[in-house]
Formats: structure tokens, sequence, C-alpha cells
């Protein structure tokens, strides 16, 4: 398993490092080639990879410390509003709102992670690596958001848009990372995925048609979160 993979990882790194005498965009597109070959390789040797099962507790634990440094990260974004000059107790409502929010995605996360999956599965671990990949993906992108709320040179809609659709990759990445490793009298059916997206387009729906603070768009998340986790928990 080790050869094959030290054989085949030395294309990506080949052609990425072939990216560092190219100028201009081409010096990027050759780059992420590079990349996208080095996550392809795992994916080829699949049925290698089986004949070695992960141990899947360790893998879930290494993911879930990084996890609350991602979740960090949103905090550093409401540090950062409320370093801001100017101080009301509107923006402080705010960073609280967020704050919890923070707090609800902690929740969620943590407690499917250590009551609702099977942890003694044998697999090669590639949908918990790669499912992972568009959560901290969505993660980084919900803390960007939050940041983005209010700062008032950007659109409202195009920040309402970016957080709900950050919202949106975080719960079909966590639905389709986790729902094999679930217990299987805990697994949920197709009609709560589609409940929670259903939600959460309801949720999305009205603050674009009726433009709300901020806070109180941080508040409706809090309350999706708040649904979303105590569905899959129970």
């Amino acid at each position: 398993m080790a050869l094959f993979l030290g054989k085949y990882f030395w294309i990506g790194i080949l052609v990425s490092s072939i990216s560092l005498f190219l100028d201009g965009e081409w010096r990027y597109i050759v780059l992420y080639v590079g990349i996208v070959l080095d996550i392809l390789v795992p994916l080829i040797g699949r049925k290698r990879l089986r004949q070695v099962p992960i141990h899947t507790e360790h893998l879930l634990e290494r993911f879930g410390l990084f996890t609350i440094i991602l979740l960090g990260e949103s905090i550093v974004a409401i540090i950062s509003v409320l370093s801001s000059e100017v101080m009301d107790v509107g923006l402080i409502f705010y960073a609280a709102c967020a704050i919890v929010l923070v707090l609800l995605i902690w929740w969620q996360y943590f407690d499917n992670l250590e009551k609702k999956l099977d942890k003694e599965q044998q697999t090669a671990g590639q949908l918990i690596i790669y499912g992972h990949l568009f959560l901290f993906l969505s993660l980084s992108t919900t803390a960007a958001g939050i940041k983005m709320l209010v700062l008032p040179d950007v659109s409202y809609h195009f920040v309402v848009f970016f957080l709900f659709s950050s919202v949106l990759v975080y719960v079909l990445s966590f639905s389709g990372t986790f729902h094999l490793y679930r217990v299987p009298e805990e697994r949920l059916a197709w009609i709560h995925l589609a409940l929670f997206i259903g939600l959460l387009v309801g949720l999305f729906l009205l603050v674009w048609f009726v433009v709300l603070s901020p806070a109180f768009v941080l508040l409706l998340l809090c309350f999706f979160f708040l649904v979303f986790g105590m569905m899959t928990s129970k």
C-alpha cells in the first residue's frame, strides 16, 4: 500500500512543482491540477486501501480537532467585529448571536460524533476524509460570512446568499459523510434531509425578501441549527 501511494503521489508532486516555473494564471492552473491528481490517487487505489482499514475512532478524533480549529476561526471573526472603532448595543447583540451560532454548530457536530456513530466499522475511511473537505469548506465560509454580514460596503443579498449556501453545504456534507457511519437504528431517512433543506430554503427566502438586521439573520440560523441538532442528535 505504501509503495502504491508513494509511487503515484509523485505524479501530483511533479505536476505541482512545474507551477514554480510558470507565471500568471497558468501557475495556479498547473498547481491545482497536481493537487487534484493527489486527491484522485487514494480514490483509484480504494481496493488496496480497504485491505488496510483505518482506525475509525482515531480518524474521527483527528478531524474533530481540526473542526475545533475552524470553529475557532469563527470566534476570531466575531472578535474582529467587536474590535471595530464604532461599538454599540446592536453590534454586541450581533456578536452574542454569532457566538450562540458557533456553539450550536459545535454541539450538533460533536454530539453526533460522540453518540451516534459506529466507530468500529472497518473501512478505507475515504468518505470521512473527503466528506470533511466540504465540511471544513463550509465552516470556513461561514466564518467569513459572519464577518461580512456587518460590513457596510458588502451587499446584503450577496452575504445572505453566501452564508446560507455555506450552511447548505454543511448540511449536505454532514449528512453524506456520516450517514453510513451512524448506528443503523440511528440513521435518518430521506424525509429528514428534505425537511432540513426545506426549512433552510424557507428561512433563506424570508431573509432574501425581507431585509432583516444582521443579528436577526444569525438568530434564524441559530434556530435552524437548533432544529438540525435536535433531529440529528435525538
